[in-house]
């Protein structure tokens, strides 16, 4: 069998769910012998261009650009790289719209979230039309659409009106290096964030609309109030997406300029998860949720959203809180902190 693989979302800047999930996906194939059964596809790009962190998530992989000709001496070039796609048994298409269909061969699907229909407040104009194009692909030519829980698949079932047999859920994991890290091993990441053992909340995800920092911070602002933060800052970990600077200008609106610290991009996660008081993630909308399940398994308390996908990731090892209920998110960090 031969099996292509979308890959161009490695290719781009962000180091977020997807990048992790088609990442781990490598890893997981590398690991089972099966790299020399697989060919990489991006769109447009140089595969030699790849970013450092990408680049070593496809070691070992054939890696394929494909390009479309910009010049018509280079269509015989482009054809016999066309002859290749075709011949796929399997193509896994991540986020690009553009990679066609191919009759005789199974076109499967990743749909890892319907944000951009259920909370299109939460992206930008130009993200939901990207999203439109690439849904509106999926509703005409999946053979196979791969969601990561089972709200999300009743969801693509219902919404792209795809027969539900066609719809898969395969629930993800987490990496090995997220286990829990002694506080020792720990002190010299903490360190250099200038944090203690057990001593921080923490929030991990893209700063964007939907994640709900706004409910954080006045949960925050709440337990500070009630004196039950002293001496425990909010650490916020994840890149800035659309509309950050109007989410973080609350810290200051908050006055909590002096308690929450906007860490960004970090290196050693499974240190500042153990090192975590707990995780707050009180998320409008999931399609999975990646963050409540690395930090239970590094054995750091979890307070989650309700909604969505959620549930299915947390189930009853952690708590779960309306996303709407900033007094709640509240009480419930306070109750592990107490």
């Amino acid at each position: 069998m031969r099996v292509g693989i979308d890959v161009d979302w490695l290719a781009g800047p962000r180091r977020d769910g997807l990048f992790n999930h088609a990442a781990g996906l490598l890893a997981g194939l590398r690991a089972a012998g099966l790299a020399g059964r697989a060919a990489l596809y991006t769109w447009n790009r140089r595969g030699a261009a790849l970013p450092p962190a990408a680049a070593a998530a496809v070691a070992g992989f054939a890696v394929r650009d494909y390009r479309l000709p910009r010049r018509l001496y280079r269509a015989r070039t482009w054809l016999g790289r066309l002859g290749r796609y075709a011949r796929l048994d399997v193509f896994q298409t991540m986020t690009h719209a553009g990679f066609p269909p191919v009759p005789g061969r199974l076109n499967a699907y990743l749909v890892p979230d319907l944000t951009t229909v259920r909370v299109p407040a939460c992206h930008t104009a130009a993200g939901r039309a990207n999203w439109d194009r690439y849904l509106d692909a999926v509703r005409r030519h999946a053979g196979l659409v791969v969601t990561w829980t089972e709200h999300t698949r009743a969801d693509v079932a219902s919404y792209l009106n795809i027969p539900p047999e066609r719809v898969v859920a395969v629930p993800l994991g987490c990496d090995p290096a997220f286990r829990p890290v002694p506080p020792a091993a720990a002190a010299p990441h903490l360190a250099a964030l200038g944090l203690s053992f057990g001593r921080y909340l923490l929030a991990v995800g893209t700063v964007e609309p939907r994640k709900n920092h706004a409910a954080l911070f006045r949960a925050y602002a709440a337990l500070k109030a009630r004196g039950a933060v002293a001496g425990v800052p909010l650490v916020v970990v994840g890149a800035r997406g659309h509309g950050a600077d109007d989410i973080l200008a609350d810290i200051d609106r908050l006055g909590l300029a002096a308690d929450v610290r906007v860490a960004g991009f970090v290196e050693s996660l499974p240190a500042v998860y153990s090192g975590a008081a707990a995780l707050a993630y009180p998320s409008f909308y999931e399609g999975f949720g990646l963050p409540p399940l690395e930090a239970m398994a590094c054995g750091c308390p979890v307070v989650a959203s309700s909604a969505t996908s959620l549930p299915e990731v947390v189930g009853g090892a952690g708590l779960l809180v309306d996303p709407d209920d900033a007094d709640g998110l509240a009480d419930a960090l306070g109750a592990i902190l107490s």
